[in-house]
Order: C-alpha cells, then structure tokens, then sequence
C-alpha cells in the first residue's frame, strides 16, 4: 500500500491539510487504519460499498484510505445534497456501509445499512491492521453523475486511476 509506506518513510511529516488543520502521515495512517479495522470487525465483505458522510476534510481522506485498506469501495455523500437524493445513491449503490457522525444515522434510515460512527471509529481499534490485497484494476470509489439528464448513474473508478493521479 503506497500510503503505508509513504506513512513508515515521513511519519511527522504534513500529509494533508485543508481549512487550517493539517494531519501526519502518522495520524492520518492510524485514523485510517481504525476506519479499516471498524469495518472488518462489523464482518463486511470485500468489495463492499462503504457511504462516507463527514464534514471535515480531513476525516474524510482518512475514511478513504481506510475504506481502501480495509478492501471496500469508497463513495463520498454530500451532506448538504436533499435526503432523498442520497438516500437514491445509497440505495442505488447497494451500498453495505455508512461512516458519518451518529445524528446523520437517523436522517438516513435504510435496511440493513451498517453505521459506523466516525467518533466511535477512532477508539474502536488501534491494532495493526494488514491492508488488504487489491489489484490495479479493482474498484475503489464509486462517483455518481449529477443526474441533469435523468436519475443520477454510479460510475466505478479502478485502484490504478488514484494511483496515477497520485502519481503526477
């Protein structure tokens, strides 16, 4: 996992910043990696569509990074976008998970929709956690359209496309 290593390799280092706040590598490893933990443990299956639904930047790329160890599928909700139109995305999506903070939970009732309360997440597990194995082509974040002509449609981007970008 290239971030890992980037995280052993600098881990005092300013990995992202936004707004003013900025995290490690370190921390945002160890944030990522509570994520990833918190999703094994609720026994979700690889490739699983994982919701994110946070308000901080940060919280978010540390949500990703650890949908992406733990094996999943990463799709970022917009907060302020109508409930019913997430609520379509998730169904849509068929998605396993939801990572956002418990007030968003009931907002979002779904069958079966596992949440994850980002607060909880960072005191659940701090046990190491091994990455899972992806291959490039293999999905990691699901995107959806704008709907302009219609209903919103998900589209998959591979672990190869965050890779190249990440690369530039």
């Amino acid at each position: 996992d290239l971030f890992v290593q980037q995280a052993r390799q600098r881990p005092e280092q300013i990995a992202a910043s936004c707004a003013g706040e900025s995290m490690t590598y370190a921390a945002l490893e160890e944030r990522a990696r509570s994520f990833a933990a918190a999703l094994r443990r609720r026994g979700l299956p690889p490739q699983a569509v994982v919701a994110i639904q946070l308000e901080s930047p940060l919280e978010v790329v540390a949500a990703m990074l650890g949908v992406m160890q733990f094996g999943g599928i990463f799709l970022c909700l917009e907060g302020d976008a109508p409930l019913h139109r997430r609520e379509s995305i998730l169904r849509d999506a068929n998605a396993a998970a939801l990572i956002a903070r418990r007030a968003s939970f009931a907002r979002l009732p779904l069958p079966g929709l596992v949440c994850i309360d980002a607060s909880d997440a960072v005191e659940i597990d701090r046990e190491p956690v091994q990455p899972a194995a992806m291959s490039p082509r293999q999905p990691a974040y699901m995107v959806y359209t704008s709907g302009s002509t219609g209903a919103p449609k998900g589209v998959l981007g591979a672990q190869e496309g965050i890779l190249l970008y990440l690369d530039q």
